[in-house]
C-alpha cells in the first residue's frame, strides 16, 4: 500500500487572518478556535485532485461555523506567502462550496458606546458659539426693519407736505408765493413760504421751510424757482418752478421730495405798463381829458400800493419812429407811470408780441366762449373767488354795466361806450390773423393790465372817462383762473 502524506498543519495566524479576509471568506480567530488550532489540510502548490481528502471541522465546541464560502467559491483556495511563494492551497470539501456557512468573528469596530455623548457635546459647543451670533443678527434685522418703516413714514409724511403744497401753488399766483407772506420779495426771510394756519417757520439746512405737524411727525415745504437766467429764486420768468418737502418722523427719521412744476402764471412783471402795444408799429390817439392810463401800482381799490412796481402807462413793441401819437388837448398829461407825465415808451422787448401769442393760445383752449358780440348790462365774466377766461371770437361792444374778472381774450375789435369794471388781463386782437383794435374806454374801470395788437401793428384809442390802473393784485386775482394749466413735470427723492 503505498503511504500517505498527512498534511501540514496551518495555524491560523494574524496573518492568515487578514489574508482569508481579503478572499472574501473567514478563519476561526479567538474565541472560537478548535481545541487545537484550526486545522485544514493544504494542497502543495501543484494542482491537487479534486478527489484529494480534505478536512476542515464545520463547528467546534464554541458553535458556529469555521468561515463562509459562496456557492460559487472556487473549491480550491491559494493563500499567497509575502515575499513569494504560497503558504499552499486549502482544498475545500464539495460540501462546502455549495452553500454558505458562517464563523463568527469578533466586530472591535462595532463598539460605539460613547458615540452620543460626544454627539451632544459638540452640538451644546455649537449652540454655545453661534447662539450669540444669531442673537446679534435677530437685533440687527429688527433694528432694520424699525428703521425701514420710520423712513417709509418720513417718505409718506414728505409727500403728503408736498401735495398740499401743490394745491397752494395751484391756487395762487408764482410771483405772490415767491414773495411769500409778507409780499415782498426785498425781505428774503419769507420768501418762498406758504400762509398755512397753525404753521411755524423752521430751518433745515440753509433753507427755511413753512412746517406743520402731521400724523405724528411734521412736513416742512417751500417754493423756490428754477434756473430760469435771471440769477433769482424768487422772480419766475419761464413758469416752471420747485417745490421742496422735508418729511421728519418723531423718531427724526427723514426724507426730501422736490418737485418742478409747472403753471401759465400771469406775472406782474411780466407786462411792462398799464398799456402794452405789441407790433412792429402802433397808433395811440386820446380825446378830452376825463380818461386817466397809469402805470403806478394800485389796489383794486384804486389806492397806491407800495409793494407793486410801477410801469409805464403805455408801452410800444414799436420803436419811436414807427409809433404815431394822435392826442389831443391835455390828454398827453394823463398818460402817467415811472417815467412821469405823458409816459409812453417805445421799442419795449420785456412783453413782446411772440410772448403775447404764447399766452393766448395758453389761456384760450381754457375760455368761456361767450358767444355774443355785445354786453348790454348785468353779465359777469368771474369773482375773486372763481375768476374765469372768458372769449369773444370777434368785435365785443360793450353798452351797459359789466364786471369781471380773470382774462378777457377779444379777437376784434374792443369798442367800450357803457361800464366795464374788470380785474385782471384784457388782449385785444392778439390771434395770428386778428386786426383788433381799442376803439373806444367809455367809462370802464380796468385794474390790472390791456395788451392790444398783432402781428401787424397796434392801435388803441381812448376816450370817455375811463380809468385804466395798472395793479398786481387784480393780475393775481386773475391768475387764479389758470388753475387748469397747473401740471407736474417731474419729482424725485432727494435725501
Amino acid at each position: 500500500m503505498e503511504k500517505q502524506t498527512r498534511p501540514p498543519i496551518l495555524r491560523a495566524s494574524n496573518k492568515t487572518n487578514r489574508l482569508a479576509r481579503r478572499k472574501n471568506y473567514s478563519l476561526p480567530g479567538p474565541g472560537n478556535a478548535p481545541e487545537r488550532d484550526g486545522q485544514a489540510r493544504i494542497a502543495p502548490d501543484d494542482s491537487p485532485s479534486p478527489s484529494e481528502p480534505s478536512l476542515l471541522s464545520p463547528a467546534s465546541r464554541w458553535g458556529g461555523g469555521w468561515g463562509r464560502v459562496e456557492p460559487a467559491f472556487h473549491p480550491h483556495l491559494d493563500l499567497p506567502r509575502q515575499g513569494g511563494g504560497s503558504y499552499g492551497r486549502f482544498i475545500l470539501p464539495d460540501a462546502l462550496t455549495s452553500q454558505a456557512w458562517t464563523a463568527p468573528f469578533p466586530d472591535r469596530l462595532g463598539n460605539d458606546r460613547g458615540t452620543a455623548l460626544v454627539m451632544s457635546l459638540l452640538f451644546l459647543v455649537l449652540l454655545v458659539v453661534l447662539a450669540p451670533v444669531a442673537m446679534r443678527m435677530t437685533a440687527s434685522d429688527v433694528d432694520r426693519a424699525q428703521d425701514f418703516k420710520d423712513l417709509k413714514t418720513a417718505f409718506y409724511i414728505a409727500e403728503a407736505g408736498l401735495e398740499h403744497a401743490k394745491s397752494l401753488v395751484k391756487a395762487s399766483n408764482y410771483d405772490d408765493l415767491l414773495a411769500g407772506p409778507d409780499g415782498s420779495v426785498a425781505t428774503a426771510t419769507d420768501n418762498g413760504l406758504f400762509t398755512i394756519t397753525g404753521s411755524t417757520t423752521a430751518t433745515i439746512g440753509s433753507g427755511k421751510y413753512t412746517a406743520a405737524s402731521f400724523n405724528g411727525g411734521t412736513y416742512n415745504i417751500r417754493f423756490y424757482d428754477n434756473n430760469d437766467g435771471d440769477g433769482s429764486l424768487y422772480n419766475d420768468k419761464d413758469d416752471l418752478a420747485n417745490i421742496e418737502a422735508v418729511g421728519l418722523t418723531a423718531q427724526g427719521k427723514r426724507k426730501t421730495l422736490r418737485a418742478l412744476v409747472r403753471k401759465k402764471n400771469i406775472n406782474a412783471d411780466s407786462f411792462p405798463a398799464a398799456v402794452t402795444m405789441v407790433g412792429p408799429s402802433a397808433q395811440i390817439s386820446a380825446q378830452g381829458s376825463g380818461f386817466e392810463v397809469d402805470g403806478t401800482g394800485h389796489t383794486t381799490t384804486g389806492a397806491a400800493d407800495p409793494d407793486c412796481a410801477s410801469q409805464h402807462g403805455i408801452a410800444t413793441e414799436a420803436s419811436a419812429a414807427n409809433t404815431t401819437e394822435d392826442l389831443d388837448g391835455n390828454a398827453e398829461n394823463k398818460i402817467d407811470g415811472v417815467g412821469g407825465n405823458h409816459d409812453i415808451a417805445n421799442g419795449q422787448t420785456t412783453y413782446t408780441y411772440a410772448k403775447a401769442l404764447d399766452f393766448y393760445n395758453d389761456v384760450k383752449p381754457l375760455a368761456t366762449d361767450l358767444g355774443v358780440t355785445s354786453l348790454s348790462g348785468g353779465q359777469t365774466l368771474g369773482t375773486v373767488a372763481n375768476p374765469q377766461i372768458s372769449y369773444v371770437s370777434g368785435n365785443l361792444s360793450i353798452t351797459g354795466s359789466v364786471s369781471g374778472v380773470g382774462v378777457l381774450i377779444v379777437d376784434g375789435d374792443l369798442d367800450i361806450t357803457g361800464n366795464l369794471n374788470f380785474q385782471g388781463v384784457i388782449l385785444i386782437g392778439v390771434c395770428s390773423t386778428c386786426t383788433g383794435v381799442l376803439a373806444g374806454t367809455g367809462s370802464a374801470e380796468i385794474y390790472g393790465a390791456m395788451v392790444v395788437g398783432n402781428q401787424l401793428d397796434a392801435s388803441a384809442m381812448f376816450t370817455g372817462s375811463a380809468d385804466i390802473f395798472y395793479s398786481c393784485e387784480a393780475l393775481n386775482n386773475a391768475a387764479g383762473s389758470l388753475k387748469s394749466t397747473f401740471a407736474t413735470v417731474s419729482w424725485n427723492e432727494v435725501g
